[in-house]
């Protein structure tokens, strides 16, 4: 589970980074849970900092292959 607080662009991107991106294709309930629960510190984290926002998006678009 991800820290409920970021205080930095680094741990931001290793929380970024770590996130299990793919979670919810997954059958199994407890990753999908894990999964659900980072993505909300991530939306947390970005809503208190905004800032971070650009940061998540580029790493959103290139996982998913977005342009």
């Amino acid at each position: 589970m991800f820290k409920k607080s970021i205080m930095d662009k680094e741990e931001f991107v290793k929380m970024l980074n770590k996130h299990d991106w793919w979670y919810s294709n997954s059958d199994d309930t407890r990753v999908w849970i894990r999964g659900h629960e980072e993505l909300n510190v991530i939306q947390k984290t970005i809503k208190d900092h905004p800032e971070l926002e650009p940061i998540y998006e580029k790493k959103r678009k290139e996982i998913y292959n977005l342009k």
